[in-house]
């Protein structure tokens, strides 16, 4: 297919339908709510430690808690587009992919600060790399694949 008709069938497309976005479609909208994401966390642990003075264990901690909360469901409705219809399924499944992520997360800036560099930015910025990738293949094929509607 060209692409002035690829341009043309995307005028077209129904973005709030998830099985007539593309894979790069779908992609673009998961690193969009990440990065909403990421606003949320940080300006929630500013407020939380520099302006209501909680201590930056359960300032992190609690940012972590809502930014994963606003995660899932911006990636339930946004990015995937799915209902309240089977959400136990899906509640269990991301969590699951949470807790793989975490754990490539952990072992990645491990293996990275002990055997290829020794800088904690470039080691989570590659473990972050990985865990973005992998989160959205294990969401994308797993958590939200067809039979899951």
């Amino acid at each position: 297919m060209s692409t002035r008709k690829q341009v043309a069938n995307m005028k077209y497309m129904k973005w709030n339908e998830p099985e007539s976005r593309n894979e790069l479609a779908k992609f673009a909208m998961f690193l969009l709510a990440g990065g909403i994401v990421f606003v949320v966390y940080t300006s929630l642990v500013w407020v939380l430690m520099r302006k209501l003075m909680i201590e930056d264990v359960y300032a992190t901690s609690l940012a972590y808690v809502v930014s994963t909360l606003v995660h899932f469901l911006l990636n339930n409705f946004f990015t995937f587009g799915y209902s309240k219809v089977g959400y136990k399924r899906r509640v269990l499944g991301y969590l699951s992919v949470i807790g793989c992520n975490y754990l490539i997360m952990t072992l990645l800036v491990i293996f990275v600060l002990r055997y290829i560099v020794d800088s904690i930015f470039i080691s989570s910025m590659i473990a972050t790399t990985a865990t973005i990738l992998f989160g959205f293949f294990a969401l994308n094929k797993i958590v939200y694949n067809k039979e899951t509607r």
